[in-house]
């Protein structure tokens, strides 16, 4: 358990009583402890550091926001003390509210006072909860500046500049953040597994296994590296190999269940090799452990449920699990207020009179390879982008944050003003423009294999919320074009609600709030056909079900739309050999299958609320 700052002074910056606590405190005394601060507050009521000490203590007992009434007074007469904003910023983000918790750490970060080593802190701890929250681009903002600052050998703050980058996909970036934190720790298990982790995102398999034999050789077993070791094999189709690595690895743990990260790759490997049984008896063992995240528990709740529909035609039962699945991920109601806000704001700026007025970039060269495929999650995105990737002049770049972050930076751009997209882009100058295009493209053409610039003539962008920059697009790549997914509205906020997406997706597990997005989804993309023309921006619309039902003739369309020749490959998506790291990743490793069409029907009972919410965007899609 880390000490508050004010404990890191050594013996003379606090009693001894204070250490006496935290020792007491570290070793599960906590009644005791708080005895000792007590008593010690009682002699000297004034000093410092004892009282954070103890809002320290009660923060980390359980009780923040007494901690927090305790800072408030202690701050009313030391307003600009750094320690007492660090410990509210603690306190706050135990709470939950990371707002307020970053406006205490941009006080230690701008005070006067604050000495460098604190500053630091405060930017890594930012940085630490926008990776939280899946703010991507903000939290490699803040990770870098705390590295830069770092007066300290601290391999941990590369570790998660590290992680921030290879969940953007700016595979050079997370690379060399993980060897200048080897560089200061050769030991770090947890960097060798970054390294190996983006090796293997990047399809880099033999610096991947490189990678995960050396954390071995740290730790041996340690589950992430015998999973990945056996994610690698399961990529390269040598399912011997992942069945001996898994299989070891389970009789390893017994009696004790199989640590997630095997069970889930275990259940990988169980459906390929057509064994539902032994899936489902992994998934249950692997439930009983007690030591499960909530991702963990969410994911493998999924599987369970999954497998309980497809094989034992279950579906109460699988309903349950996907029910116990969003349950371990809930982090309360969704105000569906602030989606339809939204909404309201972007067909508002963007409507067909304004965008006559709108300036564009004056230098995307390049743009026009670009291809934005947007829609819902779990609308059919992956397997489009995957049709599109098997064509030898095409790359496939995966769910990008860059457009959010594009819009973050532009509106920045103004530093008279604090703006949010999209208020602000009837403001925007070609010099913004063209800025903000060539971060995009810089990042784009920088994920793509050595060698391979030439041949490639299209670079696809997944992240489906996208959706919600298309007016953006045109002005920022006046070239690229966009691929819209469609999918029956049943079947689609189904697989989200049965598929633990993105954390920071906070509606995904709640139907009613899924039902609400998909409204407003379709709204905001009915109003970008309306102005489509006065965009200039060439919007295709593909129906998942017409896809998987006429493969080629699909598959066909999609690639005349990006101005490719045919070629067969594309219709062997699955045999390709680029990773898929989103929730698809193993629907689109298997040759196309219809299961997924009308899957809402198993589930017209617990789905009765949502179709009466959604019956007239159902009877559009009829």
């Amino acid at each position: 358990m880390a000490k508050p700052r004010s404990q890191r002074h050594g013996p003379k910056a606090v009693p001894r009583e204070v250490t006496q606590a935290f020792q007491l405190l570290q070793s599960g005394q906590v009644d005791a402890a708080e005895s000792a601060l007590r008593r010690t507050l009682r002699r000297k009521p004034k000093h410092l550091p004892t009282h954070i000490a103890y809002t320290y203590l009660l923060t980390v007992t359980g009780r923040p926001l007494q901690a927090i009434d305790k800072l408030d007074a202690l701050l009313s007469t030391h307003p600009h003390h750094p320690d007492l904003h660090m410990a509210r910023a603690r306190a706050w983000q135990e709470v939950g509210d990371l707002d307020e918790s970053q406006n205490d750490l941009l006080q230690v970060i701008e005070g006067p006072a604050t000495p460098e080593e604190q500053r630091v802190d405060a930017c890594y701890m930012i940085g630490r909860q926008l990776l939280e929250s899946q703010e991507l681009s903000e939290a490699i903002q803040w990770l870098e500046s705390a590295c830069a600052l770092l007066t300290r050998d601290s391999h941990e703050h590369f570790l998660y500049l590290g992680i921030a980058c290879m969940r953007a996909g700016s595979w050079i970036d997370a690379i060399a953040a993980f060897e200048q934190g080897l560089e200061l720790d050769p030991a770090s298990v947890d960097l060798h597994l970054g390294l190996a982790e983006t090796f293997r995102l990047s399809a880099d398999p033999y610096r991947a296994r490189t990678e995960y034999e050396a954390a071995l050789a740290l730790a041996p077993n340690h589950p992430r590296a015998v999973a990945g070791l056996a994610q690698l094999a399961l990529s390269e189709k040598n399912d011997e190999e992942a069945d001996r690595i898994l299989q070891a690895a389970i009789q390893a743990s017994d009696p004790q269940p199989p640590h997630p990260d095997i069970a889930t790759i275990y259940v990988r490997l169980c459906r390929r090799r057509k064994r539902p049984g032994d899936a489902i008896d992994i998934l249950r063992t692997a439930l009983r452990s007690k030591q499960l995240s909530p991702m963990q528990k969410a994911q493998l709740c999924s599987d369970l449920g999954s497998l309980l529909e497809q094989h034992e035609h279950d579906y109460d039962r699988a309903f349950d699990c996907f029910r116990k699945s969003n349950a371990a991920l809930s982090v309360g109601p969704v105000d569906p207020r602030i989606e339809t806000t939204r909404v309201d704001h972007i067909i508002k700026a963007f409507d067909s009179q304004r965008i006559q007025q709108f300036t564009r970039a004056s230098d995307a060269e390049g743009s026009d390879r670009l291809v934005f495929i947007v829609g819902m999650p779990r609308s059919g995105t992956s397997l489009i982008e995957q049709i599109i990737a098997s064509h030898p002049h095409a790359f496939g770049a995966g769910e990008l944050d860059r457009l959010n972050n594009a819009s973050i930076v532009l509106a920045q751009s103004d530093e008279s003003a604090l703006r949010h997209y999209p208020d602000y882009v009837a403001d925007l100058t070609p010099d913004m423009l063209n800025k903000a295009a060539a971060t995009y493209l810089n990042h784009v053409n920088g994920m793509l294999p050595p060698g391979s610039q030439g041949p490639i003539r299209i670079i696809t962008d997944k992240m489906p919320h996208n959706y919600h920059y298309l007016g953006l697009i045109p002005m920022l790549l006046p070239g690229a074009r966009v691929i819209h997914c469609r999918r029956h509205p049943l079947d689609t906020c189904l697989s989200c609600y049965a598929t633990p997406l993105n954390p920071a997706l906070t509606y995904t597990t709640n139907l009613q709030a899924i039902g609400q997005t998909y409204r407003q989804y379709h709204r905001l993309m009915q109003h970008w056909h309306d102005v489509a023309d006065a965009l200039s921006l060439p919007i295709l619309d593909v129906q998942y079900e017409k896809l998987v039902n006429n493969l080629e003739s699909g598959a066909r369309e999609l690639i005349d739309f990006c101005g490719l020749d045919w070629d067969e490959r594309c219709l062997s998506f699955h045999e390709t050999t680029r990773t898929v790291a989103t929730a698809s990743t193993e629907q689109v490793r298997t040759p196309l299958y219809t299961s997924s069409v009308g899957r809402y029907r198993h589930y017209l009972s617990q789905l009765a609320r949502l179709a009466d919410d959604l019956a007239d965007l159902i009877d559009q899609s009829a």
